[in-house]
């Protein structure tokens, strides 16, 4: 989570819970502490949850999978997440599909760290970073500032 310099304690505080929490379950996934099937999950909640008319809920599922790229069961399952995030990536998608694409494309990029893992992203780059800067154009604001960090990204795994 991040946290504004101009947050109030409280917000901050809750902030920071937060992003423990989530780096605690992470831990656990890694150290094999917790019996989580993120493929069964992704089959079950997260692939059909792509399909839905929820704007909210698409975004979100686009961005916390694009947090656990290295945790798909399939490489079809990588190719269906790209294809969806490209797709979320159009003018005209609603704003929070949109949004989580954003940071799903932001996470994905931060979570591949090598340069053979960056590999799988390459052939998305080519559909992603033109609607990146295609939207850049017409946001602004924090929306601005979240398109570019995503095309700062992007644009370093090309």
């Amino acid at each position: 989570a991040v946290v504004s310099t101009q947050s109030t304690g409280s917000c901050t505080k809750i902030a920071l819970q937060h992003e423990h929490q989530w780096g605690c379950v992470e831990e656990c996934l890694d150290a094999k502490k917790v019996d989580f099937n993120f493929g069964a999950f992704y089959n079950t909640v997260v692939l059909p949850g792509l399909n839905v008319d929820k704007p909210y809920l698409r975004g979100r599922l686009i961005w916390m999978t694009g947090s656990y790229v290295k945790r798909l069961p399939s490489e079809e399952s990588l190719n269906t997440l790209l294809e969806v995030t490209c797709a979320a990536l159009k003018p005209g998608t609603p704003a929070p599909v949109m949004i989580g694409a954003m940071k799903g494309v932001y996470a994905m990029c931060a979570e591949l760290a090598e340069p053979e893992e960056k590999q799988v992203l390459h052939k998305s780059m080519e559909h992603i970073i033109p609607s990146l800067f295609d939207l850049a154009g017409n946001m602004e604001g924090d929306l601005l500032m979240l398109c570019l960090d995503s095309l700062r990204v992007s644009v370093s795994i090309r």
